[in-house]
């Protein structure tokens, strides 16, 4: 099941607490995402304005959702945590970058 898609507008991120997506660029797979991990992040910190990849599910998932409103209160409440995530995210999309 496809939880993101590629070039649509983002307004939540997921955090992946059981289970296994693929992260899929181009249609061609460029990563493995399992439990712990986040993503959709990229979108909700203006780093880009579209969803950079799609993701589907490979197994069974359980994906908590926070949308961008609870996001902005996270942030401003949290923010060494802010700065992790737009370095992780910057990174992400150096990664998908070099794959274009």
């Amino acid at each position: 099941e496809v939880v993101l898609q590629e070039n649509s507008i983002g307004d939540s991120m997921y955090i992946l607490a059981n289970g296994t997506v693929d992260v899929l660029k181009g249609g061609v797979k460029v990563a493995t995402l399992s439990e712990g991990s986040v993503f959709g992040e990229m979108a909700l910190l203006g780093i880009s304005n579209k969803r950079t990849a799609t993701i589907k599910t490979v197994t069974f998932c359980d994906l908590r959702v926070i949308q961008r409103g609870t996001f902005q209160q996270l942030l401003r409440k949290f923010p060494n945590e802010a700065a992790r995530l737009e370095a992780e995210g910057r990174r992400r999309l150096r990664e998908l970058q070099m794959l274009d």
